[in-house]
């Protein structure tokens, strides 16, 4: 293990008490695990850790950034697999009551992808992700009343048909492929379609393909918050 894996571990076995959610956050949390346990039993998180307190925290910064700004937040994630941070994301929004367009986009292709196989972590655990995986999702999202688009397909292609249909969003969180030049695709793509001054979060900021682009919205951007999981940019245009 190096250096940076083991920093990265440390991090994730730190205690996080002391980072105080608002109420909305907390309902968030707590209504999306009840759903989550019974749709995926003990399973609940095999492996999202959308709901650990540091990343809830995030979430809830980025939140706090807009909400008092506009009426409603519409919201945009790339790679959604088993639907834990769409969820938690969509309750907190509806419990502000600023929830705008949910949008997900995500392959779920016949044959399935292994999610977490070029992770960082040496003990991560790796789920498959395929139409099983869809269909318990989006049974996620109507136990907790979310009315998420999804559109079934890569993440260059569903983020070039948003921008063909002119939408924009408040916010975008990007979770798809952390490989090669994706995280840098999806980017390029999600800036165009995010309203001005709004929030960009980057999903394992870590990962060697995406510590560059972070660097760099370290460097022209205005962070918002950031864990050992997310970092959310305000990016002003």
């Amino acid at each position: 293990m190096t250096s940076d894996q083991r920093k990265l571990e440390r991090l994730t076995q730190q205690n996080y008490d002391h980072l105080k959610l608002q109420k909305f956050a907390e309902t968030g949390v707590s209504k999306t695990r009840s759903a989550a346990e019974q749709i995926y039993g003990d399973k609940w998180n095999y492996y999202s850790d959308a709901l650990r307190r540091e990343v809830v925290y995030s979430f809830q910064s980025s939140i706090e950034c807009l909400r008092h700004s506009f009426d409603k937040i519409d919201y945009l994630e790339i790679g959604s697999a088993q639907g834990m941070s769409m969820s938690v994301i969509g309750v907190m929004l509806q419990e502000t009551g600023v929830i705008g367009d949910l949008v997900s986009v995500d392959p779920y292709f016949q044959d399935g992808y292994i999610e977490g196989a070029g992770s960082p972590f040496s003990n991560v655990q790796k789920i498959e992700i395929n139409k099983k995986a869809r269909d318990k999702a989006l049974s996620l999202y109507k136990s907790l009343k979310l009315n998420v688009e999804l559109l079934e397909m890569k993440s260059s292609d569903g983020l070039k048909r948003l921008l063909n249909e002119d939408r924009k969003f408040h916010l975008i969180y990007i979770d798809g492929s952390h490989e090669g030049l994706n995280p840098v695709i999806d980017f390029g793509l999600s800036y165009e379609l995010l309203q001005p001054n709004c929030i960009i979060m980057l999903d394992d900021h870590s990962w060697n393909d995406v510590r560059g682009l972070k660097s760099l919205c370290d460097k022209h951007c205005e962070k918002v918050d950031e864990c050992w999981k997310v970092a959310a940019y305000r990016v002003h245009k």
